[in-house]
């Protein structure tokens, strides 16, 4: 049984990222929580806590940080918070947004949460994978996002998008790409890459074996 923890700026990434992942370790028998980076408005926070009602996740925790202007937190505080949080629950792998996101908030969430788990001798964290989030990953032109490791969520998918439901006030209209058919064309292209019907893709920033 692993310990996972989804650290995220905000409500809706951990869905948007790694929501078929987060339902497939649970249905594997591991624990997982959630911590979301920015304060929840009181409407994000009764829809971030009804989608991971819809997950089952274990737990989530907030570090309360105002949303948009992370680069006005010297890095110690995220760090600080990030590892209080992996203390409590001794996660073994984390997923976390990647660095080449154009959304300054999620670099800056990635760059604490390799600090918060640097690999000395005690250090719980095995295991860092890299989500793409809509909106910020892809539109960082000239940076990309290069997948190493696919999960096949082919059976986890539906779920997902009912997580991802509950979420209305941060689901926009195609074109844009933050949406439930949005999703579908997005983790149905990224199955398209593995020959699966859905799949989520991710960035191995770190493995320890």
């Amino acid at each position: 049984m692993n310990n996972i923890l989804i650290v995220a700026a905000h409500p809706d990434d951990e869905v948007l990222g790694c929501g078929g992942t987060i339902i497939k370790h649970i249905e594997n028998g591991d624990n997982v929580y959630v911590l979301i980076m920015a304060t929840p408005r009181s409407q994000d926070n009764f829809e971030l806590i009804s989608a991971n009602e819809v997950l089952k996740t274990s737990k989530v925790f907030s570090a309360e940080l105002t949303d948009q202007i992370f680069d006005t937190y010297s890095i110690n505080e995220l760090v600080k918070k990030i590892r209080g949080i992996k203390d409590k629950v001794q996660p073994n792998i984390i997923y976390t947004h990647s660095a080449k996101d154009l959304n300054q908030d999620h670099r800056i969430t990635h760059e604490a949460v390799l600090i918060a788990t640097r690999p000395v001798e005690d250090e719980c964290v095995k295991e860092i994978y890299a989500f793409e989030t809509p909106s910020a990953t892809e539109w960082n032109f000239g940076n990309s996002f290069i997948p190493t490791m696919y999960n096949d969520i082919t059976n986890e998918f539906i779920l997902k998008l009912r997580a991802l439901e509950c979420y209305q006030s941060e689901l926009r209209s195609a074109p844009h790409p933050r949406g439930l058919i949005q999703t579908e064309i997005s983790n149905r292209y990224r199955g398209l890459n593995i020959s699966v019907e859905y799949a989520e893709a991710f960035e191995v920033i770190r493995i320890i074996k």
